[in-house]
């Protein structure tokens, strides 16, 4: 239907190893044959650029997309690699107000995805880790029937059952567990006529309750202690495949792996699912230990990236690692990919989870601050409050002015998610510390700040009151630009409480201002 423009949006949920990716690996496989454009996103857990889960499909997308200078501007703060992929140069947009700033982006965006004529299928994985990504699928949902694309996303429905909930329009799928004839199935699928045998299927059916991820392991155990897959059943079956159950198969195939090779795969593991090849190769040749990893099939290729085959894999490694151990290669993370990007700001995010988890407050503090700044460039402010927060919790050894700074920041972003009181709380404490060490002008900004955030809580004395000292305290400073800025927020409020006539002098005065 969508290679016909009647598009569609689909959740598919069901827990870890219940075969959603396998799902999806053969309807990708389907759609290419078919002819579609298949793009991919995949959230993580933490420590991702703004955006993160649609940025390869828009690299793709402004390649084969005409964009006009305006459009390719609005972009860059999100792919800082754009003039590189457009081979032109790309100018900065002037600053505007974070709000109209995140609609424009997002408008961006749908733009772009909606003007394209190939069928496409969209897949984006784990969106139960996805905060502002979700607002393009939100956005995205009601122009689908209209456009060839079908795009499907894939979650945990127990770490986030609310998610349908969140995408209204998406139409749903859930992937139970197998019951005992799909365990028949796969066993017969696997082993031939020996795994339709009842004490085969009772077994797997008691270990893996269902799981086809757990079952294959299983499966693999099994094999492995019988000498041969066919040998399975000739023999007499255990009780249990072993006493830890499942975790102990995953950590059997986590055993191949040489002592030797363990330490690099333990750092792959605590920089994610995907493996990124520069940081890794930081510590040395990868050919030999790519591919003795991949014999285990503790890795595999998929979309031309390495990752872990299964991130229950991936989970059983970090769950081997006593604290320290973990603390070490957060570090060990945090120092490769300082040495593979240097100065990239779209790290910094990943830099503060790794910094913050190798006990390193100072560095921690210092990305976190850059990684709230761009999560605000971008109008992500979910990401930008929880960044910008934690350097504002690591404060301590900072000057006043740099905290005046993150308290100013921390106001625009708690604007931005209409959180009212506490964006207040924030400016009336940045104005204290502005006039603790005779800071006029961050005064001023915080005095506009208040006032927005009071006006927004229908407090119009309380915002009169605070825009009126800007105003004043600007003219003082002879601030041309703050002055106007004051009286157009005081303008503002006079038109919604209806004093057009003192609404009209200061916009006026603003107008000439800016003349």
């Amino acid at each position: 239907q969508a290679g016909n423009g009647n598009g569609s949006g689909w959740l598919v949920g069901g827990e870890s190893g219940v075969g959603k990716s396998r799902l999806l690996t053969e309807l990708r496989t389907h759609a290419m044959v078919e002819g579609l454009l298949v793009l991919n996103g995949q959230a993580a857990s933490e420590g991702t650029a703004p955006y993160s889960i649609w940025l390869d499909a828009l690299r793709r997308l402004i390649l084969v997309t005409e964009l006009d200078p305006v459009d390719a501007a609005i972009f860059k703060p999100l792919l800082p690699d754009i003039e590189q992929l457009l081979q032109m140069t790309v100018p900065d947009l002037p600053p505007i107000d974070p709000q109209v700033a995140q609609e424009r982006l997002l408008d961006a965006i749908v733009s772009l995805l909606t003007r394209q004529t190939q069928p496409m299928l969209v897949v984006l994985e784990d969106l139960h880790w996805a905060n502002e990504s979700l607002e393009i699928v939100r956005r995205l949902l009601p122009t689908l029937p209209m456009l060839p694309v079908l795009l499907i996303g894939t979650y945990r429905n127990e770490e986030r059952p609310t998610l349908p909930d969140m995408l209204p329009g998406i139409r749903t799928m859930t992937i139970p567990r197998l019951n005992q004839a799909e365990i028949r199935e796969l066993s017969q699928a696997m082993l031939g006529k020996r795994g339709q045998e009842p004490e085969v299927v009772n077994l797997l059916q008691r270990e893996t309750e269902g799981n086809a991820f757990f079952v294959v392991e299983v499966v693999r155990a099994l094999a492995e202690e019988a000498g041969r897959l066919d040998e399975i059943g000739r023999r007499t079956l255990p009780n249990t495949v072993f006493s830890g159950g499942v975790q102990t198969v995953i950590g059997r195939r986590l055993d191949r792996i040489t002592a030797n090779a363990k330490p690099l795969l333990e750092l792959a593991a605590v920089l994610g699912r995907t493996l990124d090849l520069r940081v890794l190769g930081q510590q040395g040749p990868l050919e030999g230990w790519l591919m003795e990893c991949a014999n285990a099939q503790v890795l595999e290729v998929w979309e031309n990236q390495w990752r872990f085959a299964h991130d229950k894999l991936r989970e059983g490694l970090l769950d081997r690692l006593l604290p320290d151990h973990l603390r070490q290669r957060h570090q060990q993370a945090a120092e490769a990919i300082e040495s593979a990007y240097s100065d990239d700001p779209s790290y910094a995010a990943a830099l503060t989870v790794h910094w913050g988890a190798a006990n390193v407050p100072e560095k921690e503090r210092s990305y976190a601050k850059i990684a709230g700044e761009q999560a605000l460039r971008n109008s992500t402010y979910m990401d930008a409050r929880k960044y910008l927060g934690r350097a504002l919790v690591l404060s301590k050894n900072l000057s006043v002015s740099e905290v005046l700074v993150l308290h100013m920041q921390l106001g625009e972003v708690l604007l931005g998610v209409a959180d009212y009181t506490a964006a207040k709380i924030h400016y009336q404490t940045a104005q204290a510390l502005a006039e603790s060490i005779n800071d006029q002008l961050d005064r001023v900004k915080a005095l506009i700040g208040i006032g927005r955030a009071a006006d927004m809580q229908g407090q119009r004395d309380e915002s009169e009151t605070a825009y009126h000292q800007a105003v004043l305290l600007a003219r003082a400073l002879n601030h041309p630009a703050l002055t106007a800025e004051a009286l157009v927020y005081s303008s503002a409020v006079d038109s919604l409480h209806e004093t057009y006539d003192v609404a009209y002098l200061r916009l006026k005065e603003a107008i000439s201002i800016y003349e």
